[in-house]
């Protein structure tokens, strides 16, 4: 207590205060009857002692007259080892893990168990508990950190992650950023964010008492070996100076969104992890906020949808068919760094992944010509989201395996549900985007076979439903089409594309009536050297991407035409040319329209001028 003041737990249920300063015992009280098996400090001035058959005892420390008196008692749901590894004080609540990886939610005001998590770390235990003003987390043997937070009067399950070792001992901060580690005979220090070992030392292990002390530059430990005591000291290293915790494999994806009223964008890799930034425009600042672990396989798209002025949906899919909803907030309490992930609170919603057929079924050959079969390795390729209501989301997936997929997710229930499978052509589905056309609900579709497929929304009972059959199919390209955008205007909406074929093609969509015509009016077979991954609108210009390190700015100018006197050419020109160190361009975005992302084999960041 303050470094001051230590506590002792007897075997015959006594309680010692010792005094660190004069090393004399200040006084002895005689909690429970039998031995002591747990003893843990949960707040200034208070202590929980944890004796036979899960007996808990909640006792204050009084600093003035250095003596302890029993407050409350509590006991311990049942379990084989019925003792806690660790316990802290949250809110008006106590948070207690035991030794068999269950945490237990108590009333501080009556040691009254109303929230109880069986097993949830694993056979071999809790090791950490770190409180902040809005959430804890839980560490374990199982490699896991749990992130729980207060919804409607219930403790909930906010966040899980792996961290790529079994043992984590300790957490350094409320963040649950830097985690103590064990692993083999060596102790570690990981940066989890970054993804980086900030300190290794050969200490035998984490079967012994140990304590640690970890500062900027370096750190000590001390632990006991071989009935000895010994001292080590380490030094950590210094944080990587610019895009500091970026991906270990390439990047597939970039998004931009707002929470509230500040500038994020989230990244997704074939590490299978989403990192969240926080972009300052004035200075180019960009700092790590978040890092979204869950998983199975690479993550292929990212889409977003601000459902509320602080409140941000990020809708991601990859491989293994799986797709998720994250929920991404602002912390509600500003100025308190150990509000985890700088201030940034995120929690895993729901998921839903694509079941496969474990038996063959037996069915006439034309109805089973009809049926979708789901295949549970199917990747999702592309993101479109509608928002529908205030409570409910729409979302269109282009899949690997040539079907059109919609979800509904409800924000009220969290609910993520399969409502229809579209399979109108043969090819992988590569992008899809939501755009109106006079007053006509649209979505395009770009397949490896090099078409464009208009499909028209319809309003159904429960929301929107697609068309099966497209209103428009357009050869655009000779191979796939890795690219689109859509700018509206007043009476068309223009549509650039960029394929494997090394071409732009822009188009112009027109509605007459019922019928949507699309023509091309410019096309660039030899705009890149390589194929393009990407391509943008910047106003009335064009900015595309391509494997061969160029970032190219075409410019639109209007070329009358002397045969044809009613018409105009649309003819865009290489107007500048800008070669960028990522080696793999895969995907990029625009930022507060006078900023550049570009993501692939690493992170870069472009500053545009807006003036030309």
């Amino acid at each position: 207590l303050d470094n001051k003041v230590m506590f002792f737990g007897a075997l015959n249920g006594v309680v010692i205060v010792f005094c660190l300063e004069t090393f004399q015992v200040l006084s002895e009280l005689t909690v429970i009857s039998g031995k002591i098996f747990a003893i843990s400090q949960i707040d200034d001035q208070e202590i929980v002692i944890n004796g036979a058959d899960g007996c808990l005892s909640l006792c204050q420390f009084d600093t003035a007259t250095r003596s302890i008196t029993q407050v409350r008692q509590g006991v311990l749901p049942e379990s084989k080892q019925r003792w806690f590894a660790s316990a802290k004080k949250w809110q008006e609540y106590v948070v207690i893990g035991d030794r068999m990886g269950g945490v237990h939610i108590f009333l501080h005001s009556t040691m009254e168990l109303v929230e109880s998590f069986k097993k949830l770390h694993g056979r071999n235990g809790v090791t950490d508990i770190k409180c902040s003003r809005n959430f804890f987390l839980t560490c374990g043997r199982d490699g896991t950190v749990r992130t729980f937070y207060l919804s409607n009067g219930s403790v909930q399950e906010m966040s899980c992650f792996q961290v790529g070792v079994d043992w984590i001992a300790k957490s350094l901060d409320a963040s649950g950023r830097h985690l103590i580690l064990f692993h083999g005979s060596k102790m570690l220090v990981k940066d989890v964010r970054e993804n980086r070992m900030l300190a290794e030392v050969e200490c035998g292990g984490g079967h012994r008492s140990w304590d640690i002390r970890v500062g900027q530059s370096c750190g000590s430990i001390i632990y006991i070996k071989d009935k000895k005591v010994y001292s080590h000291g380490f030094h950590v290293q210094q944080d990587v100076p610019s895009f500091s915790a970026t991906h270990s494999q390439i990047i597939n994806n970039v998004t931009h969104l707002r929470i509230g009223l500040e500038s994020f964008f989230a990244t997704g890799s074939e590490d299978t992890q989403i990192h969240l930034y926080n972009f300052n425009a004035s200075d180019g600042n960009v700092q790590t906020q978040a890092c979204l672990r869950g998983h199975l396989s690479s993550v292929k798209c990212l889409a977003n949808v601000q459902v509320s002025s602080t409140e941000t949906l990020l809708i991601s899919g990859g491989g293994r068919a799986q797709l998720k909803v994250w929920s991404l907030s602002k912390s509600s309490v500003q100025g308190h760094e150990d509000d985890a992930t700088g201030q940034i609170v995120f929690r895993d919603l729901c998921e839903h992944v694509l079941h496969g057929n474990d038996k063959a079924v037996r069915q006439p050959w034309r109805q089973a010509q009809s049926q979708v079969r789901r295949d549970p390795e199917t990747r999702l390729m592309s993101l479109a989201v509608r928002k529908e209501t205030h409570d409910k989301l729409t979302i269109y997936v282009g899949c690997s395996d040539s079907v059109l997929r919609i979800y509904s997710y409800d924000c009220v229930a969290k609910n993520l549900n399969l409502e229809e499978e579209l399979q109108f052509q043969e090819n992988c589905i590569l992008g899809t985007k939501l755009f109106t056309c006079h007053a006509t609900e649209l979505l395009a579709v770009i397949t490896t076979s090099g078409f464009l497929h208009l499909l028209m929304q319809c309003s159904i009972q429960n929301g929107y439903s697609l068309r099966n059959d497209p209103i428009s199919k357009v050869k655009l390209h000779q191979s796939g089409i890795n690219s689109i955008d859509i700018r509206n205007d007043e009476n068309e909406s223009v549509v650039v594309t960029g394929g494997d074929d090394c071409a732009i093609v822009v188009c112009r969509i027109t509605a007459v009536e019922e019928d949507i015509n699309v023509s091309v009016v410019w096309r660039e077979d030899r705009a890149h050297a390589a194929q393009l991954t990407t391509v943008l609108f910047l106003g009335t210009s064009l900015l595309s991407m391509s494997v061969d390190q160029r970032i190219c700015i075409w410019k639109k100018k209007e070329m009358f035409e002397e045969q044809e006197k009613d018409h105009d050419t649309t003819v865009y020109q290489a107007d500048e040319i800008k070669c960028s160190n990522i080696a793999d361009i895969h995907s990029a975005c625009l930022i507060e329209s006078d900023h550049l992302l570009c993501v692939g084999i690493g992170i870069e960041l472009f500053q545009l001028n807006t003036q030309d």
